[in-house]
């Protein structure tokens, strides 16, 4: 997902007018119109904003992963 899409996107904490967390297993999703529901993040605790310096590829944030053991 690049940074344009995320911008366009939201954090969900119902569905149809229901709590997320008393029909999922977790309780938000980011949700974003060019990103695909398989797709869509789940369980979100917070988003950081990340400010770029000029020229600075932002490809490197894009493809981070949650499987780096920064993330545990």
């Amino acid at each position: 997902m690049g940074v344009a899409s995320a911008l366009e996107g939201l954090v969900a904490v119902e569905r149809d007018g229901e709590r997320l967390a008393s029909v999922e297993r977790y309780g938000s999703r980011f949700v974003s119109p060019d990103v695909g529901g398989e797709r869509w993040v789940k369980g979100v605790s917070g988003i950081e904003t990340v400010a770029l310096t000029p020229g600075e590829d932002p490809t490197e944030l894009e493809a981070l992963s949650l499987d780096d053991p920064e993330y545990d």
